[in-house]
């Protein structure tokens, strides 16, 4: 049978990298709150992305799930960035 696992406990046990690891979770969850109206503003009438957008949403989610926080958020950071630039207005359907 599974174990239920509190992650503040898991992260305390691990120690120095748990601590870099919880870093890492809080930065990802800011630039997912920047990444949100961002995409929706990038989104056209009907809720579609351009596939370049979704495919590293995509990817952003895969990492997640794959426990590859830092890769996760290098690629978030990226997209947000991307995304709120101004330039990046003129391809937004």
């Amino acid at each position: 049978m599974g174990q239920v696992v509190r992650i503040d406990e898991w992260l305390q046990r691990r120690g120095r990298a748990g601590a870099a690891l919880s870093e890492a979770l809080a930065r990802l969850e800011r630039t997912v709150r920047r990444l949100d109206p961002a995409v929706r503003k990038a989104a056209g009438d009907d809720g579609s992305v351009d596939p370049r957008v979704e495919t590293e949403l995509l990817a952003i989610t895969g990492a997640v799930h794959q426990g590859r926080a830092d890769e996760a958020l290098v690629r978030a950071e990226r997209l947000a960035d991307l995304l709120e630039h101004p330039a990046s207005r003129r391809h937004q359907r």
